[in-house]
C-alpha cells in the first residue's frame, strides 16, 4: 500500500452531489458499473460514489466494484489522500507502528462501518468520516487508554546513588514490580496464584512471549539488558511482549471464578 501524492478532490456542496448522483445510470444497470470503472473522478467524486454504494445491495456485483473504486485505487483518485494525511499527523513518537499500519486499520473499519448506520452522512461529511475511522483504528491499535503504545524514549535520570539509570530500565522495574503476587496475596492464595499463571502463560503459542512472560512472573525477573540479548531484541520488544503477558494474565484473573482476591495492584503500572 502506499501513499497518495495527489491532491484531494475538492469538497463539494450538497447541491453539486446531488446532481453528480441524479447524472448516474441506473444503480443496477450494466452502463452503471461501466461508469464507475472509467469515468474521471471529477465525475464520481468519494461522496457520490459513497451514496450509491448505501443504496446498493450488499454483496453485490455493483456495490463490491463502487468499493473497489473508492477505496483501492490510492494513486488515481486521490479519495483516500485526506486519510493518508491525517493518519501522519496522528501518529506520535511512542506508537509501535507506522502510517501504512494506521491507514490499513482505517481502511478496514470503512469497509465495516460504510453501510451500516455510522456510515450515515458519510456522502456529504466523507473527510469527517475518514477522520473518525482513523481515529477508531488508532484506538484499536493502541488500546482505549493507550495502554499497548510504547513507553515514552525518555532521557536517562540519575538514582539516589548518583547512578544513571535508562528509563526503559526503570519501567522495567515498575513492571516487575507490579507482576509480584508474593507478599501481595493471602499465604493461602499464593500457590493458588503461581499455578494459575502458570497454566495461563502456558496458553501463550509464541515462544518469545510465552518464555519472557515467566520470567517476568518469577520472583527474581531478569534484567531488560540480559534479555535483549538473549532474544537478540532491543528493550522495547522486550517491553511489548511483557506487556502482552501482564494484560493477559490481568483479562484471566478478572474471568476467574475460583478465588476472590485484589488483583488491582497487577493493573497498575
Amino acid at each position: 500500500m502506499k501513499p497518495n501524492n495527489k491532491p484531494p478532490i475538492p469538497r463539494l456542496d450538497h447541491k453539486r452531489i446531488d446532481e453528480l448522483f441524479e447524472a448516474l445510470p441506473p444503480l443496477g444497470s450494466r452502463e452503471y458499473l461501466e461508469r464507475i470503472k472509467q469515468a474521471p473522478a471529477s465525475e464520481l467524486p468519494a461522496q457520490v460514489l459513497v451514496r450509491a454504494y448505501r443504496q446498493l445491495p450488499p454483496g453485490s456485483p455493483e456495490a463490491t466494484a463502487t468499493l473497489s473504486r473508492l477505496l483501492g485505487n490510492y494513486d488515481r483518485d486521490g479519495y483516500l489522500a485526506p486519510l493518508w494525511q491525517a493518519a501522519r499527523h496522528r501518529l506520535s513518537g511512542r506508537d509501535w507502528f507506522g502510517v501504512e499500519d494506521l491507514v490499513a486499520g482505517a481502511i478496514e473499519e470503512i469497509v465495516d462501518t460504510l453501510s451500516g448506520p455510522r456510515g450515515k452522512g458519510a456522502d456529504t461529511a466523507w473527510i469527517a468520516f475518514l477522520h473518525q475511522r482513523l481515529e477508531d483504528a488508532y484506538r484499536a491499535l493502541v488500546g482505549r487508554r493507550g495502554e499497548r503504545q510504547d513507553v515514552e524514549k525518555a532521557e536517562p535520570t540519575l538514582n539516589e546513588d548518583g547512578e544513571l539509570i535508562d528509563a526503559l530500565e526503570r519501567v522495567a522495574s515498575e513492571e516487575a514490580a507490579a507482576t509480584d503476587w508474593h507478599g501481595r496475596v493471602e499465604g493461602n492464595d499464593v500457590e493458588w496464584m503461581e499455578q494459575f499463571v502458570a497454566r495461563e502463560l502456558a496458553k501463550i503459542a509464541d515462544d518469545n512471549i510465552r518464555e519472557v512472560a515467566r520470567d517476568l512472573f518469577s520472583p527474581k525477573p531478569t534484567s531488560m539488558k540480559e534479555l535483549e540479548n538473549r532474544y537478540s531484541v532491543d528493550r522495547f520488544q522486550i517491553h511489548r511482549w511483557r506487556e502482552i503477558a501482564r494484560t493477559k494474565i490481568y483479562a484471566a484473573l478478572q474471568r476467574q471464578s475460583e478465588r476472590d482476591i485484589d488483583i488491582s495492584w497487577l493493573k497498575a503500572r
